[in-house]
């Protein structure tokens, strides 16, 4: 992982522990969304518009994509002017 990939990596993980209050060492990269973090689609829509505070838009169309923490992490990186 380049620095870059790093860092929104350890914001996202960062973010989402605080959001579910777990420890960030309890969260994975493969992770789930629903089935390992227990989150519903309105919490997970939640997190991405807490995402948007720190300057990560992600489109509401894009929400059923995400399924785990790899695929937000990878989403964002993709977004233009990340990289």
């Amino acid at each position: 992982m380049n620095d870059t990939e790093e860092k929104i990596k350890d914001l996202v993980i960062g973010k989402l522990a605080e959001y579910i209050g777990v420890e960030t060492e309890d969260i994975n990269l493969e992770d789930s969304l629903i089935d390992d973090l227990h989150l519903n689609i309105t919490e997970i829509s939640d997190f991405l518009q807490e995402l948007s505070k720190e300057g990560i838009e992600i489109e509401e169309t894009k929400y059923k994509n995400i399924k785990t923490i790899s695929d937000l992490i990878n989403y964002i990186l993709s977004l233009p002017g990340i990289i």
